[in-house]
């Protein structure tokens, strides 16, 4: 296998362990340093965690040296990853993003605007894309750090069907979650943001998920624990 493969994979790697392990292990990390003569790590951390709560809602700390880090190209390449544009975006507005399919990881919605994986700022020249999360995310200290720095600006990014639609992420299919989301609808209308439709074609394909029909018992443990906790447990190889 070439060394440039390998380093695709390493990326991809690196975005799922940080997506699904990475906090809860800094967490636990923290948990132990508390126990040491290194305790104090934790309580600098702590402190500021508190001082720097409110960040993940005023736009974050953008930072280009993260956004274009050697290997974000590598995870784009991964796929491959593509970022098409139909139609030019003028600079001097702002804009909601609203992606469609939600997926299970988002590995498209992160390469392309979380990143300069596929060059974002060259296909669109002065637009800066602020990918959206839930909260939560921001709870979990180290990765907290990179998701804040990933963007701010004239275009918001959100996965509108959320974590809800990420439990119907099954591949060869496109089912989303719209019926009861126009709330970023408003939101453009009072402010004044133009929407621009993204679809991500091939979203719901990297991931195999275990079978949930909707009145299955599974399906009803994984929709009680999203409405209960904010996120989906989507279960998938």
């Amino acid at each position: 296998m070439p060394i440039e493969r390998r380093l695709q994979t390493l990326a991809v790697l690196y975005y799922s362990s940080s997506f699904l392990f990475i906090g809860s292990l800094s967490v636990f990390t923290l948990i132990f340093l508390l126990f040491t003569r290194y305790y104090f790590i934790s309580f600098l951390y702590i402190l500021w965690l508190i001082y720097d709560r409110n960040v993940c809602n005023q736009g974050g700390r953008i930072n280009y040296w993260v956004r274009e880090w050697t290997l974000w190209k590598h995870f784009a390449d991964y796929f491959p990853l593509k970022l098409i544009k139909t139609t030019d975006l003028d600079p001097n507005k702002n804009y909601i993003f609203g992606c469609h399919p939600h997926g299970i990881l988002c590995f498209s919605y992160f390469g392309n605007f979380a990143t300069e994986g596929t060059q974002f700022s060259r296909v669109f020249p002065d637009i800066t894309p602020h990918l959206l999360t839930l909260e939560g995310q921001f709870w979990f200290p180290i990765n907290r750090e990179l998701f804040i720095m990933s963007g701010k600006g004239h275009a918001l990014v959100l996965m509108v069907g959320g974590a809800i639609e990420a439990l119907d992420a099954v591949p060869n299919t496109l089912r989303l979650t719209l019926n009861k989301r126009k709330g970023f609808i408003k939101l453009a209308l009072r402010n004044g943001a133009s929407l621009v439709p993204v679809i991500s074609f091939g979203e719901n394909e990297l991931l195999i998920q275990k079978e949930n029909e909707e009145k299955s018992l599974i399906r009803k443990i994984q929709t009680f624990m999203t409405e209960s906790l904010g996120f989906s447990p989507p279960m998938f190889h």
